[in-house]
């Protein structure tokens, strides 16, 4: 099979050097398709976890790109508000689905998969945005309780809506996005907890990618260091400064990520300009991480 594949390689590079290649034509409605992609009219987008963060800014942005999208969240007044906000971001003044509930708590993925139905009839694509950031050593006497934790909203609670959302989604020729973390591929301290549960959404994406076949894209996107994020926040005050300052200093673009950085990706990965993107994940790290190959 290899032979095949580099005789095939072979004669494909004999061709475009001898101009003995085939050249597709690109139709004019392919053209207006990719000027066209950003619309997101009579898409229905659910995007967990979009009561503040990098969820918050994907909900607004996609509003106003003219998507109807499903705002949740733990916190009534946070959905209320993003929600009001997209309402007035709508070109259609669309008002959203807004719906305050933990999803860690059994049935409640449920209830936000049937409750999106019930409005909207159908879900173009799945945002797995949802999560906490929650540290501790392995030594620590609370390390299984932070582990738990974090894997029943980081992990857990994304498989069940990815499981409950897929016929929709598959029916709908849609996209399934889920948000992960550089601390998959580069933990670092008392980070074990964390990046395991990101780490394994990035093997689910790929998993996926197989199982929903050629109708789905399935992708993953990791950002770096994210201001104006719960994770963010949450860094010790001893050692913030030090660690945003090291962080920055890492990157090539020497500046942290803000959500709308991230929502603008999901917004990428979500329309037909990615049409050829699934089973990968994007890491936006600002040229923290950039390897020889």
């Amino acid at each position: 099979m290899k032979v095949i594949y580099f005789v095939a390689f072979i004669f494909q590079c004999i061709s475009i050097v001898t101009g003995d290649t085939d050249d597709i034509e690109i139709t004019p409605e392919e053209f207006f398709a990719v000027k066209n992609s950003l619309n997101f009219c009579g898409k229905v987008v659910l995007i967990s976890g979009s009561s503040s963060g990098i969820g918050a800014a994907t909900a607004r942005l996609l509003s106003y790109l003219g998507a109807q999208v499903v705002i949740t969240g733990r916190n009534e007044t946070r959905v209320k508000e993003v929600a009001d906000d997209c309402w007035h971001l709508s070109p259609h003044q669309i008002k959203p689905l807004g719906i305050a509930l933990d999803l860690t708590i059994p049935g409640n993925v449920a209830i936000l998969i049937n409750e999106t139905i019930k409005s909207y009839d159908k879900i173009d694509v799945l945002v797995n945005c949802a999560g906490i950031g929650l540290f501790a050593n392995i030594q620590d006497p609370n390390f299984n309780d932070v582990y738990s934790q974090v894997r029943a909203i980081n992990e857990e609670a994304h498989v069940e809506m990815t499981r409950l959302a897929a016929p929709y989604i598959l029916n709908a020729n849609g996209a399934i996005i889920f948000i992960a973390s550089r601390l998959a591929r580069n933990p670092t301290e008392s980070t074990g907890a964390y990046s395991m549960a990101k780490n394994s959404l990035k093997a689910i994406a790929k998993t996926l990618a197989h199982d929903l076949g050629q109708n789905v894209r399935v992708n993953v996107i990791s950002p770096g260091m994210v201001d104006g994020t719960r994770v963010f926040r949450l860094l010790p005050p001893s050692t913030r400064a030090n660690s945003i300052s090291t962080t920055i200093a890492s990157t090539t673009l020497h500046r942290p990520a803000i959500p709308l950085d991230i929502a603008k990706a999901i917004v990428f990965l979500a329309s037909p300009l990615s049409n050829y993107v699934d089973g990968k994940e994007l890491q936006l790290d600002g040229g923290a991480f950039i390897p020889v190959f």
